[in-house]
């Protein structure tokens, strides 16, 4: 028997990078996951390469910086998997590189919204 047989988890940036591999690794212990990121193409690849190894994973394209979005990730994982154990957040983009001056600051606030 698996550490996470049964149990459910929320992996935001999950089609890509640690999220993608923190939900594998999760589903390969057993957890039920729901993925989620920007990106749908990816997403679904993500979902269909750990579904062919046997977990059960859904997508949710999601935008985090979306409150709403976020909301709708949160009530379609309930409604699918009748509640969450395990929350990764991974979603998360680099902000503006140069000096402050030169930066557009709604790149700041992009970056600043997604990541936290």
């Amino acid at each position: 028997m698996s550490k996470l047989n049964g149990k459910v988890a929320l992996v935001t940036g999950g089609s890509s990078g640690i999220g993608r591999a923190v939900a594998a690794g999760l589903a390969g212990e057993g957890a039920r996951i729901m993925i989620a990121a920007r990106n749908a193409y990816e997403l679904k690849q993500a979902s269909d390469q750990m579904c062919s190894a046997g977990a059960e994973v859904w997508g949710l394209a999601t935008d985090v910086a979306d409150k709403n979005q976020v909301e709708q990730l949160i009530d379609k994982t309930i409604a699918r998997f009748s509640r969450i154990d395990v929350l990764v957040n991974a979603a998360g983009v680099q902000g503006p590189i140069g000096p402050l001056w030169k930066v557009d600051p709604a790149q700041w606030r992009r970056a600043l919204d997604v990541n936290l």
